[in-house]
């Protein structure tokens, strides 16, 4: 009879171990979880080795980051705690009137400044981890004929809004960077209300209108003659932001804002995401309007390793390339209607990038990095030579 009942427990335990395997193990391998929704960004995926990338360990974090995105509904679990004590702060900050008060309230990992979430400002960071990585574009521009032009987002990071004290990012590139002093432009942010402008509160992705203002200063530095006016603004009121920052503590679903976009007539463009034609990049209004959840992604366009927008009304034979994060989303339409083919690439998630090789392969004529510190922070690929 024991062993009768032993059989029956093997059994059961195998029987679980192997569910376990289909429930979790097979899903990671699969790699079938293509966005993230909880951080609102294009799910890491487990990628083969190479030698170099397992011995400066970036394999390893590439490999950690892939498998927590790829185990089904771990980054919800990741949720659960912070819920309801982020919920309580959240509601007694608004009872007590604190978010008005001109100082950082902590909600765990993130700040509420006024009614923003905002970051803890990284002021005394001497940017040394940047170094590599300027070290890098140098290397480029010394193998290639391309323009390289490089565009700063600074952001809640960069600023201290108690004090307003600020890094020189703008100084700090052009000493490192050999690319020409006007190839560099950084977006200016020297104060809460410049922040409040041009970012929305709950995510950390820029609005229609730092958008549009970077657009502007990135096109006169590239000497674009044909920068598209705006047609019209959209205001969507009263819509939950499935914003990154709202997602890290979990008060997205109880924070609302409201949500501008504005109209251009684009050109026509033939886009293909990852070598696949598709019929659009970025939500088309209409849909927009029905919808009560918004995130920047809906309205823009998510990460891929690939984009490729052909300019239907462009025969100028000029090539751009995008070097970017999720930043340029929303830009990217707006600087390929000046160009008759635009590339565009997110080397977080194209591991086998090398951009001399590319830049030399598409004959590229000018190439945007569009940065900020979660760019240069990021694992991203430059080429085989590093």
């Amino acid at each position: 009879m024991n062993k009768t009942k032993q059989k029956i427990s093997n059994i059961i335990f195998l029987s679980s171990l192997i569910l376990l395997w289909i429930i979790c193990i097979i899903p990671i391998l699969k790699n079938s979880n293509n966005y993230n929704q909880v951080n609102n960004r294009t799910s890491y995926k487990i990628t083969k080795p190479t030698s170099k990338e397992f011995l400066n360990n970036n394999y390893q974090q590439q490999l950690e980051n892939a498998i927590s995105d790829q185990m089904p509904k771990y980054n919800y679990l990741q949720l659960l705690y912070p819920v309801m004590s982020n919920y309580l702060n959240y509601k007694t900050i608004k009872v007590l009137n604190l978010n008005h008060q001109n100082n950082y309230i902590n909600l765990g990992n993130i700040n509420m400044y006024h009614d923003y979430l905002v970051y803890n400002p990284i002021i005394k960071d001497d940017l040394k981890n940047y170094e590599d990585d300027l070290k890098k574009i140098n290397y480029i521009k010394q193998k290639i004929n391309a323009d390289i032009y490089l565009y700063y987002i600074n952001s809640d990071y960069n600023i201290n809004f108690e004090t307003n004290k600020t890094k020189d990012i703008d100084k700090y590139l052009k000493q490192k960077l050999k690319i020409g002093d006007n190839n560099i432009k950084t977006l200016t942010i020297n104060s809460f209300e410049d922040y409040q402008k041009y970012f929305y509160k709950y995510d950390h992705h820029w609005n229609n209108r730092g958008t549009y203002q970077a657009y502007k200063e990135i096109a006169t530095m590239m000497k674009l003659t044909d920068i598209l006016p705006i047609k019209d603004e959209v205001c969507l009121q009263d819509r939950t932001i499935l914003g990154s920052k709202s997602k890290s503590i979990a008060l997205n679903k109880f924070l609302k804002e409201d949500i501008c976009i504005y109209i251009y007539d684009y050109p026509s463009f033939t886009i293909k995401i990852n070598n696949e034609e598709v019929e659009q990049y970025g939500a088309n209004l209409e849909d927009l309007k029905n919808m009560t959840e918004l995130s920047y992604a809906t309205i823009y366009g998510s990460d891929y390793e690939e984009i490729i927008f052909e300019n239907n009304s462009q025969n100028n034979s000029k090539k751009l390339l995008i070097y970017s994060n999720s930043y340029s989303n929303s830009i990217n339409k707006l600087l390929a209607s000046n160009y008759e083919y635009t590339y565009v690439i997110d080397g977080r998630y194209n591991s086998n990038f090398d951009m001399i090789k590319y830049v030399n392969e598409k004959k590229i004529d000018d190439i945007l990095i569009l940065a900020n510190n979660m760019l240069f922070g990021d694992t991203i690929k430059w080429g085989d030579f590093q």
